[in-house]
């Protein structure tokens, strides 16, 4: 997928959360979409970004779709918080689409962390 003014896209890297209250850059709030906590780094995680555009100081939305081939999908990782039986759904709707019946999909049993909610409200809030 081509990065353009609107998608960013890369890697995530993963930080310990000592190491959001030492970035002096302001490159690191510009990343931090990129950001994840040490914990996943198991997780190899790859993300695009839709960076929403302002218009006289509104963000406007607007749909971005893309396609991605089924071949580039490892896994599927579904929020914990999604209940048993939507997530049930979900799933089954997900293993039916062509192409996708052999992809693992499965509910992360992690939750947030307050620790890195406020590390990374102390990083943000550095740059406002």
């Amino acid at each position: 997928m081509a990065q353009s003014d609107e998608i960013r896209c890369g890697l995530v890297e993963y930080k310990l959360i000592k190491a959001l209250d030492e970035d002096e850059d302001a490159a690191g709030l510009r990343d931090f979409p990129f950001f994840k906590r040490e914990g996943f780094a198991d997780e190899k995680e790859w993300r695009a970004i839709h960076v929403q555009k302002k218009s006289k100081g509104v963000v406007v939305p607007k749909a971005q779709y893309v396609t991605i081939p089924h071949d580039c999908i490892a896994r599927i990782v579904i929020n914990p918080w999604m209940a048993t039986p939507l997530y049930t759904a979900v799933k089954g709707v997900l293993s039916s689409i062509d192409g996708c019946g052999k992809v693992p999909i499965i509910q992360s049993r992690l939750t947030n962390s307050s620790q890195w909610k406020e590390a990374a409200d102390r990083l943000v809030g550095r740059y406002l």
